[in-house]
């Protein structure tokens, strides 16, 4: 009997110590848990800390933006399409080489790449065309015809200039774009 009764300490001893054991790594686990929890919710309090702060500055800066929407809006050209911007960036450049005595070689619409196309129709914003030429003149001309075409009034640019020089006379090649605003299209009926 008394082998049986050590035994049974013996047992209960053992029983104990893995109960124990148990407790103590689950403990473990749920301490690793909740620790893992509180960084988590720190990185994400952090993140909205810094939305908050820009979110701030966006309203802040809100009016100013406002206002410079309201002067664009009121300002940028309004075409029908891209082919009445075409023939007004045209217009532009046969007036002034005209007008400061250049010799226009070519002009040619320049197709647009699928990604302009897609960046356009996600801004939304404004729309551009562009018109390729070739001009000879003398160096001051055509100089003087390129700070022409660059009119924040008339929303044109010169997007790419290559020059070449031919004795006393230059060649440019050049990309003049006309920035505008589609002219919003007439609702068609329901029926």
């Amino acid at each position: 009997m008394k082998i049986i009764a050590i035994a049974k300490r013996i047992y209960q001893w053992i029983y104990s110590h893995q109960l124990i054991s148990l407790c103590g790594v689950v403990s473990i686990f749920f301490l690793i848990c909740t620790l893992n929890t509180l960084l988590n919710f720190n990185q994400h309090s952090s993140s909205l800390a810094g939305q908050i702060y820009e979110l701030k500055q966006l309203k802040l800066n809100g009016p100013n933006w406002q206002r410079k929407a309201n002067q664009l809006d009121g300002r940028l050209p309004v075409f029908l399409d891209s082919k009445e911007a075409e023939e007004s960036v045209t217009q532009l450049i046969l007036e002034s080489s005209r007008l400061h005595g250049l010799t226009l070689d070519y002009h040619q619409k320049q197709p647009r790449s699928a990604v302009e196309i897609y960046r356009a129709e996600q801004a939304a914003a404004f729309e551009s065309s562009a018109i390729e030429v070739r001009v000879d003149g003398r160096e001051e001309q055509v100089v003087r015809w390129l700070h022409s075409l660059q009119s924040p009034e008339n929303f044109t640019g010169v997007d790419f200039i290559a020059l070449e020089k031919a004795g006393m006379n230059i060649t440019c090649e050049a990309t003049v774009v006309q920035w505008y605003k589609s002219a919003p299209k007439p609702e068609k009926a329901p029926f």
